[in-house]
């Protein structure tokens, strides 16, 4: 277990002290002003943002504090993106306030991050994403070649350039890739 580990467990035992002073801030902030004590209100608060904000700064700046081989190792190369230290901050922030949106506004894309990982799938950026999506054109056409619905005579350009004009009966000629 990781938290019995000598150098490991002063250092987690700071990071669980510091996640809950930041909860306490955060909760504090809400509840200035808040109408009938109605947390579930606080994301349509016009102060949210800056409030939020404000937090998820002085999250950030939570840091390891210790022996410096090990903070070398916690704040190593970022495995996505994301240092050893962001996920086990991430994870604690989770396991102390997991019933609360709080862990989601400081921590939500590391919390995603394992939880992606933990099921052996691997995160794809947004912008890598729509490069990846097959085009559902292409799909349907890919299928008709496959069951012989694009005739060969229905090829165009040179031979070899990959291409191939297939009548998809909505009066839409639609040109697709195919392999040579």
């Amino acid at each position: 277990m990781v938290a019995k580990h000598p150098q490991l467990t002063p250092i987690l035992d700071k990071l669980k002290g510091d996640i809950k002073d930041l909860n306490l801030h955060w909760s504090k902030s809400f509840a200035k002003n808040r109408v009938f004590g109605n947390v579930k209100d606080d994301e349509l608060r016009a102060d949210f943002g800056p409030i939020r904000d404000d937090c998820y700064e002085r999250y950030q700046t939570i840091l390891p504090q210790g022996d410096p081989f090990v903070i070398q190792l916690l704040l190593g190369p970022p495995d996505n993106n994301f240092s050893q230290w962001d996920l086990i901050k991430a994870s604690m922030t989770y396991k102390e306030f997991y019933l609360l949106n709080f862990p989601w506004w400081m921590a939500g894309k590391e919390l995603c991050f394992l939880k992606a990982r933990s099921r052996g799938v691997l995160p794809v950026a947004a912008e890598m994403y729509a490069m990846l999506k097959p085009d559902a054109r292409f799909v349907r056409l890919r299928m008709a070649e496959i069951e012989g619905r694009v005739e060969e005579d229905s090829v165009i350009g040179e031979e070899g350039d990959g291409c191939a004009l297939s009548d998809n009966g909505d009066d839409e000629d639609v040109v697709m890739l195919v392999d040579d």
